[in-house]
């Protein structure tokens, strides 16, 4: 793996011996690191290969800008929904995990609070997601004492049915992907289920 630059200490954008370009993340990986470098691949723990340009161009800039402490409990609620959940879902969700959660902690800081207009047909139809959602909250309020309502948890979870949407034949729900504002928006025609009955 060499180097094409460092986005920072724990990040280097590289490329593999196959010459496919992916973002690397690890402890100090990209510490005093330059173009043309090898990186130990020991060091290496995740590693993410962009699908095109663009999207390697938004990888490199949420890496840069998400803060540290939000990859490990990003990690911890992947684990734990593959493991307790078994939610089969890509490496890939970590980045949009870290950058929702970060946002939805200075969210709530600046008491911006988000009413979740589905929360009840994600707790229904998706309620392992949710459950996911709820693990995240849970370690997000253990970390950095900030208290979120369930419907965070409802928006974190469309992390996981996109993720699964992805690899699997698609559920009720079509995509979902959470604007510059913090809401959430649809792509395609979703069918959602009626909650009055």
């Amino acid at each position: 793996m060499k180097v094409i630059k460092a986005l920072n200490n724990n990040m280097i954008l590289g490329r593999d011996d196959q010459g496919r370009e992916c973002i690397c993340q690890g402890k100090g990986i990209g510490y005093k690191k330059r173009n043309g470098d090898e990186i130990d691949a020991s060091l290496v723990e995740r590693r993410f290969f962009p699908e095109n340009q663009q999207e390697s161009q938004h990888f490199q800039q949420l890496f840069s800008e998400i803060p540290d402490e939000y990859w490990p409990i990003a990690e911890e609620v992947v684990d734990y929904a593959r493991t307790n959940l078994n939610l089969q879902v890509p490496d890939r969700i970590i980045l949009p995990l870290c950058d929702h959660m970060a946002g939805s902690v200075e969210r709530y800081r600046r008491n911006v609070i988000l009413e979740n207009p589905i929360l009840w047909d994600i707790k229904r139809v998706y309620p392992k997601e949710y459950k996911a959602g709820i693990k995240a909250l849970d370690l997000l309020y253990d970390h950095f004492g900030v208290k979120m309502q369930e419907d965070e948890a409802a928006f974190l979870a469309f992390h996981f049915i996109n993720a699964e949407l992805d690899t699997q034949t698609p559920r009720p729900f079509s995509k979902y992907h959470c604007g510059d504002d913090g809401t959430h928006h649809q792509s395609g025609g979703a069918v959602f289920p009626d909650s009055s009955q």
